[in-house]
């Protein structure tokens, strides 16, 4: 199973503050699937290191270190672009935009978008790395 991540709002919160339990749900991430976590993000790699340093300052250092692993998916158009829908996955995203709800219906697959609102659940984080970490591989 791949699994992607957007970092703006899932693990940030307003672009510059580590969410609630983004250790515990990275770290979860990173046991069951080290090799298929991939970064959901555009073709900005200033955006990207600028949000990585972010994430490694605020997170604890055996969190930071698996950074690393985690591969980028980059997309230019839509961040669907950069799903393979020939594999099981599931996305963790903020928003869907309706490009990207198209395309999940078209594979359907739309049950594979987890919403993370951290507006309304500041510690969604906590039971999603629960879900990931009791979870078949």
């Amino acid at each position: 199973m791949n699994i992607y991540l957007e970092i703006d709002s899932v693990l940030l919160v307003n672009g510059e503050t580590l969410a609630n339990h983004a250790d515990a749900f990275l770290q979860a991430i990173m046991m069951k699937y080290p090799d298929a976590t991939f970064w959901l993000t555009p073709n900005d790699k200033v955006r990207r290191d600028e949000v990585g340093k972010l994430l490694t300052s605020q997170l604890k250092p055996e969190t930071a270190a698996l950074l690393d692993k985690i591969k980028v998916a980059e997309w230019n158009g839509v961040a669907s672009d950069a799903i393979d829908f020939k594999q099981d996955f599931l996305w963790f995203g903020s928003e869907l935009w309706q490009e990207d709800l198209k395309a999940l219906e078209k594979h359907d697959v739309i049950e594979r978008f987890i919403l993370v609102d951290l507006a309304k659940e500041p510690d969604i984080l906590e039971g999603l790395a629960n879900t990931v970490a009791n979870s078949a591989a």
